[in-house]
C-alpha cells in the first residue's frame, strides 16, 4: 500500500492491491480530530465508489462531509462480481488498518450499479444512500438477491422517471427487512452524481441522513442545533 498525504487539505492518496493483483487508487479525506461524531476516538466513514475513469464523481461532497465529521473514501469499483468483491475486500482490509476509523460506523453513498454492489455486499454495513437505484447490473441481480441482503438503514433517491426500480425494491424487501427503508422520488432530480449539480442543497440533505445514522452513542452532545447539518449525538451509555 502506498500513500501520499496533503496535510493542508487533510487528503491522503492511497494505492491498494486487490487479491487478483489489480491495483487501484483511493482518495481518502480525513475527518477533523475532534467533533460531535467522535466515539471512543474513532470517526465514522463514508465509502463512495465510482465507475472507472469517473474520478470527479461526488468529489463536491468531500469538504461538507469532512466538515460534518466524516472521513470519506472515494474509489473506482469494478462491476464484474469477482472483481468487485476483490476490490471491496481490499477496501475492508484498509479500513481495518485505519485505527482512527470506527468499524461500527461504515456507511455507503453510491449511484446506479455501484449502489447495487454495495447493497448486495456488507462493506458499507451500517447504512447506504443509493442514488438512482437499478435492478440489475451485469452479474448483479437485485430481484433474486435482495431477500438475502445485509440489513442496514437504506435511503433510495430517484428522479420520477426512475421510480420503478425504487418501488420494486421496496416491495421486494418488504416486512422481512427490519431496518428503515426510505424512498425519495421527485421530478427533475436527474441521475446519479448529476443530482448534486441540479440540486446543490442535496449535499446537506444527504449529510443530515448520515449524521442521523452515525449520531448514536457518541462522546459529545450538541445541545443546540444551529443548522440542518448540526444534529449532535447521543451520549454513550
Amino acid at each position: 500500500m502506498f500513500r501520499e498525504a496533503n496535510r493542508l487539505l487533510l487528503f491522503v492518496a492511497i494505492s491498494l492491491t486487490a487479491s487478483d493483483g489489480h491495483q487501484f487508487n483511493v482518495q481518502q479525506t480525513l475527518a477533523p480530530v475532534g467533533g460531535d461524531l467522535v466515539r471512543r476516538g474513532h470517526q465514522p466513514v463514508v465509502l463512495i465508489p465510482y465507475k472507472k475513469g469517473d474520478t470527479t464523481a461526488f468529489k463536491p461532497l468531500e469538504a461538507p462531509f469532512r466538515q460534518g465529521g466524516f472521513s470519506v473514501l472515494r474509489f473506482p469499483l469494478r462491476q464484474g462480481k469477482k472483481q468487485a468483491l476483490a476490490d471491496l475486500e481490499a477496501i475492508r482490509k484498509h479500513l481495518a488498518s485505519e485505527k482512527t476509523l470506527d468499524p461500527e460506523r461504515i456507511y455507503g453513498l453510491a449511484a446506479g450499479s455501484q449502489g447495487l454492489i454495495l447493497a448486495a455486499t456488507k462493506t458499507a454495513a451500517n447504512g447506504l444512500i443509493w442514488l438512482t437505484p437499478v435492478l440489475e447490473a451485469g452479474e448483479w441481480k437485485a430481484v433474486t438477491s435482495a431477500a438475502s441482503w445485509h440489513q442496514r438503514p437504506l435511503r433510495m433517491v430517484a428522479d420520477l422517471r426512475d421510480r420503478f426500480a425504487v418501488t420494486t425494491l421496496k416491495a421486494i424487501l418488504g416486512s422481512a427487512y427490519k431496518k428503515p427503508v426510505h424512498k425519495v422520488i421527485r421530478s427533475g432530480l436527474g441521475r446519479g452524481a448529476d443530482m448534486l449539480r441540479r440540486k446543490p442543497q442535496m449535499a446537506d440533505q444527504l449529510l443530515l441522513s448520515l449524521k442521523r445514522w452515525a449520531g448514536q452513542n457518541c462522546d459529545r452532545t450538541n445541545q443546540k442545533k444551529r443548522s440542518v447539518t448540526e444534529t449532535g449525538c447521543s451520549k454513550e451509555p
